[in-house]
């Protein structure tokens, strides 16, 4: 009886084990596809003519110019403000 009792707790733990399941190797390629894939499109949007990084430049120069400008007038304003109160 006992014997029994042993071969039979050990057939369930092998039948426990064949349930227990782990990251199989299709969702591990689907996985890394779809990260390639991500990855692909986020350079794209950072390098392309339009991407970011181009957008970026452009409005850094922009704002530099900007600031330029408005350094000028500021400059402009104040030496007329000095000129008309002597």
């Amino acid at each position: 009886m006992r014997r029994t009792k042993e071969i039979s707790s050990k057939k369930a733990r092998k039948d426990h084990k064949s349930h227990i399941h782990g990251i199989t190797l299709i969702a591990l390629v689907i996985t890394i596809v779809v990260l390639l894939i991500l990855a692909g499109v986020t350079i794209v949007t950072l390098t392309d003519n339009k991407g970011i990084l181009i957008k970026a430049n452009k409005a850094k120069e922009n704002t530099t110019q900007g600031n330029a400008n408005d350094r000028i007038k500021l400059i402009s304003n104040e030496w007329l403000i000095e000129k008309n109160t002597g």
